[in-house]
């Protein structure tokens, strides 16, 4: 699963660089830290509960974009997002697992196994909705035999106008509440975003694959 544990514990280290004017340096010393982690993982490691490691005082004292992704199995872990233009936003884990988001909206993931390998769609901003929006998207999976799965879905996002507050990590946040629901003919999901006035999804539930369910994505910092 996609996990950063191991750089949270040197997280120190990059502090300086990584809030220094140097940023390019910082980026390059962040995921070197990477690459030898990755390069010593050569046995399967034993799973480590995220919420038992990471702290609000590590999250605030990182000065680090970091996501905290769990599966319907309980495998959860951190991961922060990878820098530079690509066609989303890019979380990468110390692993070498990603997510990809656009607008807080799942659009792919690589290394999580039956993984979702593209999605188009005009993915709305969720504080730009006065109250209903709808749009399709396409989806396609990766399936049994490395056969791939494409779906169109009719989808329609529900915002709520009521503000709430919710906990991520021990930190109070105000937002609203929006829930998608797509549907092919065959097959209907139904996701849950938690968003800040300025778009910012600061929590997620959405569906990622048959077998592997749905994503508790959270924004940490």
């Amino acid at each position: 699963m996609i996990r950063l544990l191991s750089l949270l514990v040197g997280i120190s280290t990059l502090i300086a660089c990584t809030n220094s004017a140097d940023l390019k340096k910082g980026e390059i010393e962040i995921f070197s830290t990477l690459k030898d982690v990755i390069s010593t993982e050569k046995k399967p490691q034993k799973f480590i509960d995220a919420r038992k490691l990471v702290t609000r005082e590590k999250i605030d004292a990182s000065g680090l974009e970091i996501l905290f992704v769990e599966l319907e199995s309980g495998k959860n872990g951190t991961s922060i997002k990878y820098p530079g233009r690509n066609m989303g936003e890019v979380w990468l884990g110390v692993d070498g697992a990603t997510i990809t988001l656009r607008n807080g909206f799942l659009i792919a993931s690589r290394g999580l196994g039956d993984d979702l390998m593209s999605s188009a769609g005009a993915y709305p901003s969720l504080n730009l909705i006065a109250n209903t929006t709808t749009y399709i998207k396409t989806q396609t999976w990766l399936a049994a035999d490395n056969k791939m799965v494409t779906k169109e879905f009719s989808c329609a996002v529900y915002v709520e106008s009521k503000q709430r507050e919710i906990l991520v990590f021990d930190k109070a946040f105000l937002v609203r509440r929006a829930v998608e629901t797509c549907d092919d003919g065959t097959f209907k999901t139904e996701n849950e975003y938690y968003f800040e006035v300025n778009g910012l999804v600061r929590r997620s539930n959405q569906y990622l694959s048959p077998t592997l369910g749905s994503l508790l994505i959270e924004r940490l910092d």
